[in-house]
């Protein structure tokens, strides 16, 4: 997923996943269909549910593409959503107030990510607009450095 390229970017703000669970509201804590109705219509913003016509290459081309993955609660606190959008160069926007972040003693995740609680879930494309540019290329090269520590690099040179 890693790309060395110049990010070429589309979206601000980027979710393809579950919103509407048969568990209802208390899958997410209804965060994620609050978010989904907050972001209707920002031609900014791709949240939508996972499809048949966005397969595997297509949801690593538009992470690739954005700014943000947005990275609300499911069942439980923790997505994979947060790596994947890091080995795509795409800052996670964490929504998960209890998470416990793995590798918290190795890994300055406040400097990875963006963390913004439930209870402002709907505002949450407004605090992205509104962060200033340095700070997300602060985060970019926090990403990219972090990525080259811990991921796999490609080529011959390992992790």
């Amino acid at each position: 997923l890693r790309n060395r390229e110049p990010k070429e970017t589309k979206y601000l703000g980027y979710f393809r996943g579950t919103i509407h669970n048969r568990g209802g509201k208390s899958y997410s804590k209804g965060i994620r269909i609050k978010m989904e109705d907050a972001v209707r219509g920002d031609a900014e913003v791709v949240f939508t549910e996972a499809t048949g016509g966005c397969n595997k290459a297509c949801y690593r081309d538009e992470m690739r593409k954005s700014t943000f993955c947005i990275c609300p609660r499911g069942w439980s606190p923790w997505t994979l959503r947060a790596y994947q959008g890091m080995m795509a160069g795409c800052i996670p926007v964490i929504i998960a107030d209890e998470i416990e972040f793995p590798f918290e003693n190795y890994m300055e995740w406040r400097n990875l990510t963006v963390k913004i609680p439930e209870s402002r879930a709907e505002e949450t494309m407004e605090i992205l607009r509104a962060m200033p540019r340095e700070v997300i290329e602060q985060k970019r090269a926090a990403i990219d450095a972090a990525w080259r520590r811990g991921g796999w690099a490609g080529g011959n040179r390992g992790p």
